[in-house]
This record gives structure tokens, C-alpha cells and sequence, in this order.
């Protein structure tokens, strides 16, 4: 089994006042321990998280962090290549 973090769910994990904080906290905690397998995230989703943080918040240093907790170990970063966005795209097709 693995997991592909989500955005809303790696921002409200690092933003206290995300009203799914303490949800996201027991996901990412448990996720961390590595009990739902490897974790992943995508560039695309790096991106989106960053950007949203910085939205949400005005505060850049945030963004930073949050992209800093992103790229570190146990997350694994995954850089999106044609082949795969094209079998993602069977996938949700079919």
C-alpha cells in the first residue's frame, strides 16, 4: 500500500488554524509512521500546496515551510512525466 498526500491535507496538517487541523495531524502522524506504506508527493501537488499555503495565509515563510516539510523523508517526491500523466488519464477515463 502507499499514499499520495493531498494538498488540502499537507496544509491543514502545518496550519493550526485549518478548521481540519487535528484530522489532518492523526493522517499525517499515522502516515509518518509509515502505516499506509510509502508516501508520495507529486510536483504538481507541491506546487498547488505551496501556493495555496501562501494564499491562505500572506505569510511566505509559511509557504516554506510547509514546502520544506513537503520534500523531506519519509515523503518521497515524484516529478510527473509524460507517461505517467498519460496512464492517469486512462485511469480516470476508464
Amino acid at each position: 500500500m502507499s499514499l499520495l498526500i493531498d494538498t488540502s491535507a499537507l496544509v491543514a496538517a502545518r496550519n493550526a488554524d485549518d478548521k481540519n487541523h487535528d484530522k489532518s495531524i492523526d493522517i499525517m502522524t499515522n502516515a509518518l509512521k509509515g502505516e499506509f506504506g510509502k508516501i508520495y508527493i507529486s510536483d504538481y501537488i507541491f506546487d498547488e500546496a505551496v501556493t495555496l499555503a501562501y494564499l491562505r495565509t500572506g505569510n511566505k515563510n509559511f509557504a516554506n515551510d510547509l514546502g520544506n516539510f513537503a520534500r523531506t523523508r519519509p515523503i518521497i517526491f515524484r516529478f510527473i512525466e509524460p507517461i505517467d500523466f498519460e496512464r492517469a488519464c486512462k485511469l480516470f477515463l476508464y
